[in-house]
């Protein structure tokens, strides 16, 4: 695998954007959309993997709370990704505590835990939820599991 980190940030910020219909297969296609984004742009696949299940957390809130298609925009600039997702509700998420026994409620309580920085904001058609994610610090953590 191509060292990433070391050929340095990407030179010029990368968007992608979909929209995806309120079905239960769009979490789906929302990871495969941002894990065809970014090998588009070079990065490798294990970096994916939180993103991608970050990604897939906030769609399937979307779909199962505000019941509207869902916008899914993404940003790479330099090694940080920022993932929004959009919908047509003005409800703000509020992150809930559950235990391990708990089915639903934790999409974000795990992106409190593995992103580097998230929000929502409020607009004219409803919110966007929004994460960001170095993907620097992914390739870093997982390098460091690899030595003995």
């Amino acid at each position: 695998m191509r060292d990433w980190v070391r050929n340095g940030p990407i030179a010029e910020p990368r968007h992608a954007r979909t929209i995806l219909p309120p079905l239960p297969t769009s979490a789906g296609a929302a990871r495969r959309f941002l894990r065809d984004r970014l090998n588009d742009w070079g990065c490798p696949p294990a970096l994916a993997e939180d993103p991608c299940l970050l990604v897939s957390e906030l769609v399937t809130n979307a779909i199962v709370h505000a019941g509207t298609s869902v916008g899914l925009e993404l940003r790479l600039a330099g090694r940080r990704l920022r993932s929004s997702v959009s919908d047509e509700s003005s409800r703000v998420p509020v992150p809930r505590r559950g235990g391990p026994s708990r089915e639903s409620g934790r999409g974000l309580q795990l992106v409190e835990e593995l992103a580097a920085d998230w929000g929502v904001e409020t607009t004219a058609a409803g919110k966007t939820v929004w994460f960001e994610v170095d993907l620097a610090a992914r390739e870093r953590r997982d390098r460091g599991r690899d030595r003995p």
